[in-house]
């Protein structure tokens, strides 16, 4: 598995974000000698995986479908890339926090979140869903999208 410092295709790895199930997520820098563009967040498929075909399909898939969104509220992804047999997507970097994180810093001060902080944060969710549950290819196909994973873990809350 690359680590912080490491270079990963044109990316060099800031900082380990998180770890799931099927990678890590770096905040990641473009590589080369000016370093031009945003940081991204790049996610990256674990070693054990990355010879396992359904697992490379899976992140394909993911980057595939990708492409098709565009919304305020849907992660865009930027990149798909492998070097040296390690399979990574470099996704718009959202600073912030996750809505877990969020929860559970109320909880350490013994509060909640405000109900109309928790509609809001709901609405813009579900906006989000629809939108990508209803999407369509450039054939005008469905893409049947299903967000299998949604948690308060990969639920971005935005500072901007």
């Amino acid at each position: 598995m690359p680590e912080v410092g490491d270079n990963l295709g044109r990316y060099t790895l800031l900082r380990k974000l998180a770890a799931g199930g099927m990678g890590e997520i770096f905040l990641a820098a473009r590589a080369g000698p000016l370093g031009f563009g945003p940081p991204v967040a790049l996610k990256v498929l674990r070693d054990e995986l990355a010879s396992d075909d359904s697992f490379i399909e899976m992140l394909v898939d993911e980057a595939n479908i990708s492409r098709f969104l565009n919304h305020q509220n849907v992660v865009s992804v930027l990149d798909f890339g492998e070097d040296a047999a390690t399979y990574y997507i470099a996704m718009e970097f959202v600073q912030g926090m996750t809505l877990q994180e969020l929860l559970d810093q109320l909880r350490q001060q013994g509060r909640r979140l405000d109900v109309a902080l928790a509609m809001y944060v709901a609405t813009e969710l579900c906006r989000a869903l629809k939108y990508a549950h209803t999407r369509r290819n450039h054939a005008g196909e469905p893409l049947n999208i299903i967000h299998r994973d949604v948690t308060p873990g990969n639920v971005l809350l935005s500072i901007q």
